[in-house]
């Protein structure tokens, strides 16, 4: 089966400071760095906002370059949210 962990719903989103500390005791980057865990997506809105958050850009610093940094192999992909469908991002 494939299974998706969306941090969205993982963090209480009204209670944000459980995060504060060390970046890498966060329940993303855990989850980004367990051996069974293949890739990261990224849905990007028609604004690209998830250019800038820095969270989110801390999310994809992970996925690609601590992931291989620590010899993990983990794939990053985006996809495309526009008008309500969410399909690849160069169709």
């Amino acid at each position: 089966g494939c299974y998706y962990w969306i941090c969205t719903f993982a963090n209480n989103q009204h209670q944000l400071d459980e995060l504060a500390g060390d970046l890498e005791q966060t329940p993303f980057f855990k989850a980004i760095m367990l051996t069974t865990c293949r890739g990261t997506i990224a849905l990007v809105c028609d604004e690209a906002k998830l250019f800038s958050r820095i969270w989110c850009l801390f999310e994809c610093h992970a996925s690609t370059t601590l992931a291989r940094d620590l010899g993990k192999t983990h794939l990053y992909d985006l996809g495309v949210y526009y008008s309500g469908l969410i399909g690849a991002p160069f169709e």
